[in-house]
């Protein structure tokens, strides 16, 4: 099992109402707004502590702004447990799984300055625009077949 991370910046969801990341694939957003829609909120600080709950990772593209026109699969865990602090300065522990956690998990990995690029399966880089023609499918298991990268 890997150590929990530690991050201590401020984390921000959003500027100006705008999502940071970049609209992926034919008419999908990004997770953020997939869990914003799904009345999650992760508020806009974090502490950024985050302990796997389990062994079980999951692969998916994974798009950011940092990188505009690029997408890869990303294997994360795929339950969490996040430690953070709220605008209000209260501590919260809250177990995540699913986009919640793929999420938290991304936007942390920045505050440490670690990009998507950096966890990345390099057989699966593409454009969004291949992605897009190629590889639009809710779970990556038909590019991992044609392009031989690991998807756990």
């Amino acid at each position: 099992m890997q150590p929990p991370s530690v991050h201590r910046r401020t984390l921000s969801g959003s500027r100006s109402g705008q999502c940071l990341h970049e609209r992926i694939g034919r008419g999908r957003t990004c997770g953020h707004h997939q869990a914003h829609a799904a009345g999650w909120h992760y508020g806009l600080t974090a502490d950024g502590i985050r302990q796997p709950a389990g062994h079980q990772l999951r692969g998916f593209y994974e798009g950011c702004l940092s990188m505009p026109g690029y997408t890869a699969v990303v294997n994360r865990p795929l339950a969490i447990t996040a430690t953070y602090t709220d605008p209000t300065g209260h501590p919260h522990h809250r177990p995540l799984t699913g986009w919640p956690s793929r999420i938290f998990q991304h936007e942390t990995d920045h505050l440490s300055g670690t990009v998507y690029v950096d966890k990345l399966e390099p057989r699966s880089l593409s454009t969004t625009q291949t992605y897009t023609d190629l590889w639009n499918d809710p779970v990556p298991t038909r590019a991992a077949e044609a392009l031989r990268f690991e998807l756990d």
